[in-house]
């Protein structure tokens, strides 16, 4: 994922590291493995200098040490400024979303995303109610 973010330019390649190091000391803290099929690993980084936020689907589902045990498809991995509080857009967006995320429906309508893009207008617009 955070590959991914590099190639399309969201976050240094150089810092792919030291950000991998980073969500996977937070992963050993716990599992952001929520269930129902997502993940939502988190970190925060001195590096970043603005909230990062991406959406990825992965099919066929991996394993990820979900709550409930079963395999994860759709993966929200968040990526803060390594400051004390978050940003006040991240603490409205963030309870919005874990609230849609309870939702069956919301659900479904992620995994039928084709494309990035069809994903991030759908988290868009979570993000538009709450501003």
């Amino acid at each position: 994922m955070l590959l991914r973010l590099a190639i399309h330019g969201c976050i240094p390649a150089a810092n792919i590291p030291s950000l991998t190091t980073a969500v996977m000391q937070r992963e050993s803290l716990g599992s952001t493995g929520i269930g129902k099929g997502i993940a939502m690993p988190h970190t925060k980084h001195a590096s970043l200098e603005r909230k990062i936020i991406g959406a990825f689907m992965f099919r066929p589902a991996v394993p990820f040490d979900c709550v409930d045990g079963e395999l994860a498809d759709i993966f929200l991995i968040f990526l803060t400024m390594k400051q004390e509080h978050p940003e006040p857009a991240v603490r409205k967006f963030i309870p919005e979303l874990h609230r849609q995320l309870r939702s069956d429906e919301f659900c479904e309508q992620l995994r039928c995303c084709e494309t990035g893009e069809e994903m991030r207008q759908l988290l868009g617009r979570i993000e538009a109610q709450k501003e």
